[in-house]
């Protein structure tokens, strides 16, 4: 997993079972609300033993794409 170089702003929210979920993100000046959080997952990052956290999300859009938190540099990018 290779990240892109352009940074999200994502708003988070309390989630049953996890520490946090997204709730809204702000691409290119626009927000954008998530209706519904599909699935979570880790991946190993960018160097050994670290880990994203990954979820795919459908946005209130009805775009299908997949938010990843870097905990290591509390980033958050995405992959469509």
């Amino acid at each position: 997993w290779e990240p892109r170089a352009e940074t999200l702003d994502v708003a988070v929210r309390a989630a049953l079972g996890w520490r946090y979920a997204p709730e809204s993100f702000t691409q290119d000046g626009t927000r954008v609300g998530i209706v519904d959080v599909m699935g979570r997952w880790t991946e190993p990052g960018s160097i050994a033993d670290e880990q994203v956290v990954c979820f795919r999300v459908r946005t209130d859009e009805g775009r299908e794409i997949t938010l990843v938190h870097d905990p290591r540099i509390d980033g958050w990018l995405v992959r469509v």
